[in-house]
């Protein structure tokens, strides 16, 4: 589409001025909305969002992999990690969902399965950050604890 084109041209530019400052820019996986709403996130789709990629291989442009929005995505976490090339993920931002439709819960509250999450990124070859993306701080330091074990038992390294 003509707005799908502009988008990634606008974004190939700001890509070209990351790169001349060495600026590191993540495009993040967005979430889909109803037909009728007034705002349409893009890239919103894993078919999108691995074509934005595609279109601009830069290395001052990597993915942002927000699970929650790929929780309640029809393709769901699964697809999202076998589908994307996660030597361009440089960032996994937690919260738990209930797979209808978007929120930012704390982990545990929700329906993800966050042992098989970490077992699978791993698997996948995901060497960056995780990031804490619900709550208050307090509320995100307590959940860091369930996140560290059920990392743990997925066998991820570090802690």
């Amino acid at each position: 589409s003509l707005r799908r084109a502009a988008a990634i041209d606008r974004l190939r530019r700001a890509v070209a001025y990351a790169e001349e400052r060495g600026v590191l820019l993540l495009l993040e996986n967005l979430n889909g909305e109803p037909d009728r709403a007034e705002v349409h996130y893009m890239p919103d789709t894993l078919a999108d969002t691995r074509a934005w990629l595609e279109a601009i291989p830069s290395p001052n442009l990597q993915w942002a992999f927000t699970v929650n929005h790929a929780h309640y995505d029809a393709d769901g976490i699964a697809a999202w990690i076998a589908g994307m090339d996660m030597r361009r993920c440089h960032e996994v931002r937690l919260a738990d969902n209930n797979g209808e439709y978007e929120l930012h819960m704390h982990p545990g509250t929700g329906t993800i399965d966050f042992v098989d999450l970490f077992r699978r990124l791993e698997a996948g070859g995901f060497r960056g950050h995780y990031m804490c993306s619900w709550g208050t701080l307090d509320q995100m330091l307590a959940g860091r604890r369930d996140l560290a074990a059920w990392a743990g038992e997925a066998g991820a390294g570090g802690g």
